[in-house]
């Protein structure tokens, strides 16, 4: 009989940032949102805040941070929403829902 023992690396690990606070600045409209009431349109701003709007005039605002391919929104009664973010770059960005929102949301700037 003859045995082979062979080691496998562990695959390296890309330090990168999936995204930064940078690449979310700025106004965000959701592709198709005049058939949605609550956020139909986002706002970034560079002190980590967003402003989440919706069509029944009100106005929706968190404080924000990333962590890995997650956006992270804090609200002021200490209430956490964790959205996983798909995909982003400088016009496009694709979240497993956003807030209470499920599903698919996808926002161009």
């Amino acid at each position: 009989m003859l045995f082979s023992i062979s080691t496998i690396s562990a695959p390296k690990i890309d330090n990168t940032e999936f995204c930064t606070n940078e690449d979310l600045v700025g106004h965000w409209t959701l592709n198709g949102g005049e058939r949605q009431i609550n956020y139909p349109e986002i706002e970034f701003f560079n002190d980590s805040t967003v402003e989440l709007y919706s069509q029944a005039d009100t106005l929706y605002r968190y404080t924000y941070c990333l962590q890995n391919d997650s956006l992270y929104l804090n609200d002021i009664n200490g209430r956490q929403y964790v959205n996983k973010i798909n995909k982003v770059d400088d016009e496009t960005i694709m979240f497993e829902g956003i807030a209470d929102v499920k599903g698919i949301q996808i926002y161009h700037k």
